[in-house]
């Protein structure tokens, strides 16, 4: 049993529970198919790459690529959800425009029209454990290489980036791209390799308030969940001296966000992200 798992039998049978509840959901027809957070010490995973293809220098530069027989299979699933009384025309939207974007490339787009919990927004963690688990059950050859998740409340901006560019070359180790801003992770957009210790990420962010119920979580305690097990994982590869295998990317190059005043990003980039906008952001969604 990892070191950084609840400890007991009480960590072990919530783990328990969120593996069958995904296993359930993995088999019932409802889906379809710049810089590091200040308070987390320095990461050995911090990468030192580039992207594979840069942001064209002008707008005017940007333009579609169209999916060609000799377009090699994509090695990203974009997924995200979109369900009930949040299913407004902006978000829609902004949803066609990410699975345009997949197809453009040869990309799978998988998207959750159904609340899966009465905790909400742990939906995509669930959503995404059920792809994982999927995935793993296939032969290595026959898997997907990696998920990207997107929020509903991104907008795809230059669709000649593929979502493979900001994949990390030769890095056999690193599971999981993120980033974060003065507040810490931002769970909006994030990478997350088909891998055991994505699934392990996974689970525990989901089990993480059940194994903490005393625990103050705030308004996005998803993200938050999520932030700790992170810090439980570095830690731990700190004590052992293994690599952590979670990368800290700068948040430009795939999680730019819009602001009050405007976007943050420039020409080129390849998503704008509406985060923390709250009452007005389907209007500057809508600009």
């Amino acid at each position: 049993m990892p070191a950084n798992w609840p400890s007991g039998g009480r960590g072990l049978t919530i783990a328990a529970c969120v593996i069958l509840i995904c296993i359930v959901f993995l088999f019932t027809p409802s889906t379809r198919l710049d810089t590091r957070p200040p308070q987390l010490a320095p990461s050995e995973q911090l990468l030192q790459y580039e992207p594979k293809q840069g942001p064209p220098s002008h707008a005017a530069e940007i333009q579609p690529t169209p999916v060609t027989s000799s377009h090699p299979k994509c090695s990203v699933t974009k997924v995200s959800m979109l369900y009930g009384g949040h299913k407004f025309s902006q978000l829609e939207d902004a949803l066609a425009g990410h699975r345009r974007h997949g197809e453009r490339w040869g990309c799978g787009f998988e998207e959750l029209e159904y609340d899966v919990t009465t905790r909400k927004l742990y939906s995509k963690h669930y959503f995404l454990m059920s792809i994982m688990i999927r995935e793993l059950a296939k032969p290595v050859n026959q898997r997907q290489q990696w998920l990207m998740w997107v929020d509903a409340d991104s907008i795809l901006v230059n669709p000649a980036l593929s979502p493979e560019i900001f994949l990390p070359p030769d890095h056999p180790d690193v599971y999981a791209l993120v980033t974060g801003d003065h507040n810490g992770l931002n769970d909006g957009i994030f990478y997350l390799r088909v891998h055991p210790s994505s699934l392990d990420l996974l689970t525990q962010t989901a089990a993480y308030p059940l194994a903490h119920p005393d625990e103050d979580l705030g308004w996005f305690g998803e993200q938050a969940a999520m932030a700790n097990v992170i810090k439980s994982f570095e830690a731990q590869s700190k004590i052992s001296g293994s690599p952590s295998g979670i990368a800290w990317l700068p948040r430009m190059w795939f999680n730019a966000y819009e602001f009050e005043h405007g976007f943050e990003g420039q020409p080129g980039h390849m998503l704008v992200h509406f985060a923390g906008l709250a009452e007005t952001r389907l209007s500057h969604m809508q600009k």
